[in-house]
């Protein structure tokens, strides 16, 4: 073999590696579409309420959900100024829906007020659900002195 044939076996070889990993995999179905649910205060604080230190919040979730919903704190919550603890969910039965139950949390004394808290995502088959797919079972929000107060909520859907 001469240098030639050589350089076009090492190039034929490279170039046949650079397309290793390119397309295949799945099934060729575009992927599954996801329900966002943002979840909100509304109205107005009780009167002498500056903010809220945080909410215990029960979701229900419509069977037509599939995978685990994923929560994250957003909207005035977003980043370093709230968080989510205890997520825990049971998906629909039979007999019931599901629910997603999870605590968020104002990191400081003023950023939990009226407006988006949280989001939820989730994937869905069949027919695109509503807000009116993802009532609060509860939510039971608490002042800066950890005491419960009654404030409006809210919930809308976006499908991506």
């Amino acid at each position: 073999m001469n240098r030639l044939e050589i350089y076009i076996i090492l190039g034929s070889l490279m170039a046949l590696g650079s397309l290793a990993g390119c397309g295949g995999g799945g099934d060729g179905s575009p992927p599954a579409p996801t329900a966002v649910v943002t979840l909100s205060t509304s109205g107005s604080l009780p009167g002498g309420v500056t903010a809220l230190s945080g909410a215990y919040v029960n979701l229900a979730i419509p069977a037509t959900v599939s995978g685990t919903p994923q929560v994250v704190q957003s909207g005035m919550l977003a980043g370093s100024k709230g968080s989510i603890s205890f997520r825990s969910y049971s998906a629909a039965t039979a007999t019931r829906s599901g629910s997603l139950k999870f605590y968020v949390v104002s990191n400081d004394n003023s950023s939990f007020t009226i407006g988006e808290f949280a989001t939820v995502s989730c994937s869905f088959a069949g027919t695109p659900p509503t807000a009116s797919d993802f009532p609060y079972a509860e939510f039971l929000p608490a002042d800066l002195l950890q005491q419960p107060v009654i404030v409006d909520k809210s919930a809308a859907v976006t499908i991506r």
